[in-house]
Parts: C-alpha cells; sequence; structure tokens
C-alpha cells in the first residue's frame, strides 16, 4: 500500500459537530487486507471525538466493524487509537475513503490542529487474513483548519472621480515651490485622446 491519509479538512467556524475521512491509495484485494489499527494525537482544545468517534465509510461501508477510542492522557494532545476489521474476511479492495472521523469542534477561536500518526508500535498498520502487519508506504498526517465565511458587508458609498496628492504640508526651503497633482478614477474627458 503506498499511502493512507489523515484528512486535511477545512471546517466552518459555525459548525461544531462533522465528519473527515481517512483515505487511502489502491488496495489490491489479493493482498487480504481484512484489518487496520493505528493512533494518532490531536489538540484536545481545538477538537475532540463523538462518543463513537469513527464509523465504517467508503471501503469499509460493507460488513465491517470499525471502532476507535480516545485513550486516557495528561495534558491537551490526546490519542485517538481506530481499529477495524472485516467480519466477514472480506478484504479491502480499491482506493478511497477507509472510514470516517466524526469530530467537534470545542475551540471557538479559530485555531488549527494537526492530526499526526503515532510512533511505532502504536503507527499505522494493515492486517492480513494470516495475522501479518503491513505498514504502508506513507502515512501521511492531516489538519483541520477553520474557515470563515464573509459578513455580508454593508453598501460603501461610490468612490471618488478623482484623487489629490499635494505636497502643502511638507517643509521646504524659500526656492522650492509646492505642486499637487490630480490622478482621474474615472473616464475622464480631460484625459481624451482625440
Amino acid at each position: 500500500v503506498a499511502m493512507v491519509a489523515l484528512p486535511n479538512a477545512v471546517v466552518d467556524t459555525s459548525t461544531t459537530n462533522f465528519v473527515a475521512g481517512i483515505t487511502t491509495s489502491a488496495l489490491d484485494g489479493k493482498d487480504n487486507l481484512i484489518g487496520f489499527q493505528g493512533d494518532f494525537t490531536f489538540d484536545s482544545t481545538v477538537i475532540t471525538f463523538e462518543s463513537e468517534p469513527v464509523q465504517k465509510a467508503g471501503l469499509t461501508s460493507g460488513n465491517w466493524n470499525v471502532t476507535g477510542n480516545v485513550l486516557d492522557g495528561p495534558g491537551p494532545i490526546r490519542t485517538l487509537r481506530i481499529s477495524a476489521f472485516s467480519n466477514d474476511f472480506e478484504p479491502l479492495s480499491g482506493s478511497g475513503t477507509l472510514c470516517e472521523l466524526r469530530a467537534t469542534r470545542v475551540s471557538k477561536a479559530g485555531q488549527i490542529t494537526q492530526l499526526l500518526w503515532a510512533a511505532p508500535p502504536d503507527h499505522f498498520i494493515f492486517i492480513d487474513a494470516d495475522l501479518i502487519t503491513h505498514k504502508p508506504g506513507y502515512a501521511a498526517p492531516g489538519s483541520l483548519t477553520p474557515s470563515w465565511k464573509p459578513r455580508q458587508s454593508q453598501q460603501r458609498p461610490n468612490p471618488p472621480d478623482s484623487l489629490i496628492f499635494s505636497d502643502d504640508n511638507v517643509p521646504r526651503d524659500q526656492e522650492t515651490k509646492s505642486f499637487s497633482t490630480r490622478i482621474p478614477l474615472k473616464n475622464d474627458p480631460e484625459l481624451a485622446i482625440g
């Protein structure tokens, strides 16, 4: 397996609960991959996870058991452990979403949190029908980034037809004369060539 990736999601700041997928590159059914597991860290001051933090989706939408658990620990950086297996030993095949994370945004400040796979032995692995583990070529980190909807702006008055720059207030010696310059901003008949 070339790659497994945590989500890189942009979440609207008005959204509290959201779903984001863990994805994989192409999986060959001949490899008999019937399970996977892995831990990743997140900042619990920015997001947390619902009571059922992971759900089956995409490649695991059939007869799969997909679970997750936020591990106990001190500090704001916490660990979510995911685990999944095929109930009928039907192997994973194809590419796309492996499962979905069910997250809750707790920070109103619009902070970003990185999602980082744990180091071995808790890193992401696939498990085949002979219970042999296989690590992906690359386990990509992810992040959750806030997005703000633009506010309805109040209508502004039309801009002026021109701006005038002047140096009247600049200190100078007696021989230097002041100047002003008119810069047209709209169609100006004085500038018409003809």
